[in-house]
């Protein structure tokens, strides 16, 4: 899940250099490394059928995986800081922050320093039968300063989870090295 959720960070700086393209407009921001910080709470508790897997475990890795996640599901903030390239290809996309998400996603707000997406339908969670949403702000300070607020339900099956965040992100350099996605 926490991978996951750095993946979805990271979706989110894409974002913000987000091509014109059906009526989008291009956020005013450098190519390059960014560093990104990203603060999200978790709410809900874990679904059932994550709950049955971890029943079935042995009772040591239970344990270790358990205290793992106790953090992330009980609504306590959760920090990480990542680096991720912005490439002109990424420019070039018509939606980058629906990249690996698969949701229909819906453009509210689209200006050079303010992006507004809602994403419906998305595949988090459908395995499970679940429907989840999201709901992405993000809004360029200048063009080497970035910060979003994001949230988020997944709901079915009689459970609900929460999620809900911000990040800033800082131009770092115009180069990235090759082991930065």
């Amino acid at each position: 899940m926490k991978r996951t959720l750095i993946v979805f960070s990271a979706v989110l700086l894409t974002a913000a250099a987000v091509q014109a393209a059906g009526g989008l407009q291009p956020l005013h921001v450098r190519l390059g490394l960014w560093q990104s910080t990203v603060n999200n709470q978790l709410g809900g508790g874990l679904p059932p059928d994550m709950q049955a897997r971890l029943a079935a475990m042995p009772p040591e890795q239970r344990a270790r995986i358990e205290a793992m996640m106790q953090k992330q599901f009980n609504g306590t903030p959760q920090n990480s800081t990542f680096k991720s390239c912005l490439t002109q290809k990424d420019l070039n996309e018509s939606a980058p922050w629906g990249s690996g998400t698969k949701c229909n996603w819906t453009v509210i707000t689209s200006t050079s320093s303010d992006l507004e997406v809602k994403g419906t339908g998305c595949d988090a969670g459908k395995n499970q039968g679940m429907n989840s949403e999201f709901h992405i702000k993000i809004h360029v300070v200048d063009s080497e300063h970035v910060k979003a607020t994001f949230d988020g339900t997944m709901s079915g099956n009689g459970h609900t989870m929460t999620m809900n965040g911000n990040y800033t992100s800082e131009w770092v350099a115009a180069t990235c090295p090759a082991d930065t996605q």
